[in-house]
């Protein structure tokens, strides 16, 4: 390290301390990943930049992050990988990842990681956007790590151990169908090449203040290279590579149909699944889910599991408008598609989001509309944090400031990602202790694995009616007061949404009363009189009980077609 090191093989240079250093690199992609990282030097983006390096931290260092890693790359490594034999990788991936993870977690450099380093295979998760010479430099040991750096790398060590595990498998099972050194290093390469930057100014000050904005680009150019044909990862020709690509994902939607058509309509955990925990996952029996890419599964398995639905309830009491299932599978690309790539920089995007009442993610609203009524801090829902009611108890109280729980929860989600659903899961147990509503699947290492038995869509589809109604009432409540003409023709346009007013009303009333004892089954006085059993057995009873108070819905909806 030095001035010597100059004019040596594979040198890279670097400013350190305004004084330029050199370094001399184990081999040539080292080479290229340094002089290809350049960040934008405008102090402004670089500090914009360390709260996306915070999100990013918080999200990987988290085991459960990896586990879900390693299970999306092996889903697309079957269909972009260009392997003959793509369910190998299954066996391979899941034998690869512990025995990585295991070596990262002690601070030791397996020989796998050795071997693909020298190759240029490794996956950046530990690359600081802000600070390519000094990540990079630690990473090759020339720079020393603090303590709590260490046990951060190591944690973040966990997330490479994924990345690497499927390369190898795609470059074994490669090795084994061809012999070719070459094609497998480059299937191994291309899997996701986090190093296809190119020049623009622009994408690289996304990269540095919107965290995983550069593995959304390289998974979304992947995905786009592969259905092409054009240098697709598969590495050989364009017809051959768009003709593997469209064969599996064409068994994939198969399968996908015949998964839809084998929840017959006795399979309530599946039939009253709240959709987004549907689409992102395959469900298995049980209690079981295993997570799916969201931009494999917004196409290959959304549609034609919606298709396979419009059919099924065509003619049945709970008949489906079209309008309804492309609606949702809309939805749900455009959080896949556009909701992942809003060029916000992390810093401000959750100030914009509580100023715009919108997730950029999903596009819908973070509040609703009933919640408008209420002063802000009394604005919640049932998955409103313990925590973010004590800030904004607190921050009423002794400030004066008037502040919205479900908007501090986006915040926190906002700036520390999974680490804050962690937060939140201890310090929810210290403020209300005898709390019950914690169940399994909603601890952080278990929930991309387990389910909500009593699932949450028809109570999502009332809550959607809900808000059109109540918007089509307050509307044409103010149209009688300024204009008869345009409200007559305005409560034609939206007759259901009038007509449904008073069942709704009716039913809020029901769901107040099972929140008030829902709410004492929570409480110290409910602990205090009932055992945790027989609260649980009670709390699970009323869930079920208000799914059946709003199951009406869609049937009125469909009766009101038929009038119409």
């Amino acid at each position: 390290m030095g001035r010597s090191a100059q004019g040596k093989p594979n040198v890279v240079g670097a400013y350190v301390d305004g004084e330029m250093m050199y370094w001399s690199v184990p081999s040539k992609y080292d080479v290229m990943a340094f002089k290809d990282l350049n960040p934008p030097k405008a102090g402004w983006l670089r500090n914009l930049g360390v709260f996306s390096n915070v999100l990013r931290k918080t999200v990987t260092v988290l085991p459960p992050f990896a586990l879900k890693q390693v299970t999306d790359d092996v889903q697309r490594a079957i269909l972009t990988s260009g392997v003959k034999n793509p369910g190998a990788l299954i066996w391979m991936s899941l034998t690869n990842f512990p025995k990585l993870a295991l070596a990262e977690l002690r601070g030791i450099q397996h020989p796998i990681v050795r071997e693909f380093g020298r190759l240029g295979l490794t996956g950046e998760y530990d690359f600081e956007a802000g600070k390519p010479a000094t990540s990079l430099l630690k990473d090759l040991g020339y720079k020393k790590r603090t303590t709590f750096e260490t046990i951060l790398h190591r944690l973040d060590g966990i997330t490479r151990a994924s990345d690497v595990a499927v390369r190898k498998a795609i470059y074994d099972q490669t090795i084994k169908e061809s012999g070719d050194a070459v094609l497998a290093q480059t299937r191994a390469r291309e899997f996701i090449n986090f190093r296809r930057r190119g020049a623009s100014d622009f994408v690289g000050a996304m990269v540095t203040t919107i965290p995983f904005f550069n593995a959304y680009i390289q998974g979304m150019d992947v995905l786009y290279r592969a259905a092409s044909g054009k240098d697709s990862s598969a590495s050989v020709d364009r017809a051959q590579a768009r003709r593997m690509f469209w064969s599996r994902a064409g068994t994939v939607m198969m399968l996908s149909s015949l998964y839809a058509l084998g929840k017959d309509d006795d399979d309530e955990d599946y039939k009253n699944m709240d959709l987004r925990t549907r689409d992102s996952n395959w469900i298995l029996p049980g209690g079981y889910k295993i997570p799916v890419p969201g931009e494999l599964g917004a196409i290959f398995k959304v549609i034609p599991e919606r298709i396979v639905e419009y059919m099924k309830r065509q003619g049945t009491p709970e008949e489906q408008e079209a309008f309804e299932a492309v609606r949702t599978t809309l939805s749900y690309m455009f959080e896949q598609y556009l909701g992942r790539a809003v060029p916000v920089p992390q810093a401000i995007k959750p100030v914009m989001e509580a100023w715009a009442n919108k997730s950029f993610l999903t596009g819908r609203d973070l509040e609703g509309y009933h919640h408008k009524a209420m002063d802000p801090s009394a604005r919640v829902t049932e998955q409103t944090s313990e925590l973010a009611k004590a800030i904004a108890v607190f921050s009423r109280d002794q400030v004066g400031a008037e502040v919205s729980p479900i908007m501090i929860d986006n915040a926190l989600r906002g700036y520390f990602g999974s680490s804050a659903a962690m937060l939140t899961m201890v310090t929810d147990s210290l403020l209300n202790p005898t709390r019950i509503d914690r169940p399994l699947h909603k601890y952080a290492l278990l929930s991309n694995y387990l389910y909500d038995p009593v699932g949450t869509r028809r109570m999502t589809e009332f809550y959607e009616e809900r808000e059109k109604v109540g918007k089509a009432n307050t509307t044409l409540n103010e149209l009688m007061k300024t204009d008869l003409d345009r409200a007559e023709k305005y409560a034609e346009a939206h007759a259901h949404e009038l007509m449904m007013e008073s069942a709704i009303n009716s039913t809020l009333e029901q769901l107040e009363r099972t929140r008030a004892y829902r709410k004492y089954l929570n409480s110290v006085e409910g602990a205090k009189d009932m055992s945790k059993e027989d609260r649980e057995a009670d709390l699970k009873e009323i869930k079920q009980m208000e799914l059946a108070f709003v199951g009406w819905v869609r049937e009125a909806k469909a009766e009101l077609r038929k009038v119409q």
